[in-house]
């Protein structure tokens, strides 16, 4: 009887994997993926991916405490419903009810909140949400492991919480939508993980230049190309 993350990965390549994490389509998942404008984008991810010859130290003032606190949101059952929704049918082809199923079973959404909580992360703050969504579509795209870095994990969340803070449009989100964006950082990342896990158990060399074309390609959306940036213990850093 075959696992539940592999039920999720076999119904994710049922058909047009690659098509089915199309970064243009996944962009309209919800209000809250704003992601292609100035809330989140290139002047957002300028501060969270540094330059060469460019330390963590040359930043803008910190944001204050109000700010910071912004970032964290009261979640909604009905929210998370409407993104599991939406999730399912954008991944689940011609059986969204099937996949649906798979992922409330798997409990795919859990395992995201539970990796946040190891590092002593919050999955009720957007900043903690989006940067495990990109440490581990880094991950994805490069074939590589970026997580035992703990300093680099760390540093990314800092410049993240920074830049999201300091962006007014950003902080003045109602919860539904930066609720709305962490969830589907978090179904978005697992479901890339738990794929990228069965093709390599595969061996399908095909199967995996797909879906990393589609997670840059959503990463692209939000203004970074993870194929031209490093995990180090200062955070991303661009080649």
């Amino acid at each position: 009887m075959k696992s539940p993350s592999i039920v999720l990965a076999l119904l994710l390549f049922a058909g047009t994997a690659h098509a089915q994490y199309d970064a243009g389509a996944t962009v309209g998942m919800g209000q809250g993926m704003v992601l292609n404008n100035a809330v989140i984008g290139s002047n957002v991810m300028g501060d969270v991916i540094l330059q060469k010859g460019r330390d963590s130290t040359h930043r803008q003032p910190a944001p204050s405490a109000a700010n910071l606190a912004a970032l964290q949101f009261h979640a909604s059952s009905d929210v998370s419903q409407n993104v599991l929704e939406r999730i399912a049918r954008q991944f689940g082809g011609r059986q969204p009810d099937t996949y649906r199923q798979a992922l409330v079973r798997e409990g795919v959404l859990a395992k995201f909140d539970a990796l946040l909580q190891r590092y002593g992360y919050s999955n009720r703050d957007v900043a903690d949400a989006f940067t495990a969504y990109l440490v581990l579509s880094w991950e994805v795209v490069n074939n590589s492991e970026a997580r035992s870095d703990r300093a680099g994990v760390d540093a990314i969340r800092r410049n993240m919480q920074q830049a999201l803070a300091r962006n007014p449009r950003f902080t003045a989100m109602p919860d539904a939508q930066k609720q709305e964006m962490a969830e589907t950082f978090g179904y978005l990342a697992m479901i890339a993980t738990a794929t990228r896990s069965e093709l390599q158990r595969k061996g399908d060399p095909m199967g995996m230049a797909r879906l990393q074309d589609g997670v840059n390609g959503m990463a692209q959306k939000m203004g970074v190309n993870l194929r031209t940036i490093k995990m180090t213990p200062q955070g991303f850093v661009a080649l």
